[in-house]
């Protein structure tokens, strides 16, 4: 048995190392073939090239590339072209537009409670927090910059069912979508955390969420495209800063946490001494008692 079991093991080993060994003399074969053989010369030419093509480009991009055009609204074809007919059904029928708030405010919700749950059981890092606080701070100070017009259409009383994250009502927080950014932020830490089919499921939730501010007229095209990638960014920048301010976080709650068992621990020894003087003094006095008592008594039998 023991022989039998023996020589399929050495099988998987040598099939192992033949497949490794296959892996890396394709990756050889790639290697060179990409690799052009140029002498220095050569190199330079190239990049000189590719140089007077981006000139080339940049001069047809100043030429034609930039557009000329004067609305007196801001222009939003996904908006008013492609997503008219959804908006124009929600004026008219407002419980289908019952049906897309709550649905798409439930997705908010339980996006926001499946991750910061998942975060309390296994995730050690404040790196979602981090990300999260600091997309929300920066969005609140652009806001103060940057104040778009009420788009006409514009629709998003409240469907009667509460939301956790969801506010309802008429308000110019356009730019930028706080909604798809932070779907975009708990995407990304389902990727990073290999849960990819919680990944896909909240890109899918994202498009939907993106349809429905845009069919509602509650955020423009470009506060949806803006709000990711600033998401995007936020959770980058974090993903390389977390380490440092989680080792922050730690030395401040140690110290904190050490200085307040100190403190206890000095007001029990406290405790204690004056416990312990107290029952000296009650002891004295028993004793005084005690003695005079004594003193009583002997001169009662002189007596």
């Amino acid at each position: 048995m023991e022989e039998g079991n023996k020589q399929p093991l050495k099988e998987r080993d040598n099939s192992n190392s033949s497949t490794a060994s296959d892996l890396n003399g394709f990756q050889q074969k790639i290697k060179n073939k990409t690799v052009l053989n140029l002498s220095k010369k050569g190199y330079n030419i190239i990049k000189i090239c590719i140089f007077i093509l981006a000139i080339g480009v940049l001069f047809m991009g100043k030429a034609f590339g930039v557009p000329k055009d004067d609305y007196p609204i801001i222009h939003d074809p996904v908006m008013y072209n492609w997503l008219s007919s959804m908006n124009q059904s929600v004026n008219d029928n407002h419980e289908s537009a019952k049906g897309f708030q709550i649905s798409s405010s439930l997705c908010m919700d339980l996006s926001f409670l499946f991750m910061y749950g998942y975060w309390v059981i296994r995730i050690n890092t404040g790196r979602l927090l981090y990300a999260t606080a600091f997309f929300y701070v920066l969005r609140n100070i652009v806001q103060n910059f940057v104040v778009f017009p009420f788009p006409e259409g514009f629709y998003w009383e409240s469907p009667g069912f509460p939301s956790l994250t969801v506010p309802y009502g008429r308000s110019s927080d356009f730019f930028w979508s706080g909604h798809c950014g932070f779907l975009t932020l708990v995407s990304c830490e389902w990727f990073v955390n290999k849960k990819y089919y919680m990944f896909a499921l909240t890109c899918l939730v994202n498009l939907y969420m993106a349809i429905v501010m845009i069919g509602f007229r509650i955020h423009y095209t470009i506060d949806v495209i803006i709000g990711v990638f600033m998401a995007h960014y936020c959770y980058m920048l974090f993903s390389k800063a977390a380490p440092y301010i989680d080792e922050f976080i730690k030395r401040i709650f140690n110290y904190a946490w050490n200085k307040l068992n100190d403190d206890n621990k000095k007001r029990e020894d406290n405790n204690q001494k004056e416990e312990k003087n107290e029952n000296g003094l009650s002891n004295n006095n028993l004793q005084q008692y005690s003695k005079q008592q004594q003193k009583v008594s002997c001169e009662e039998n002189k007596l």
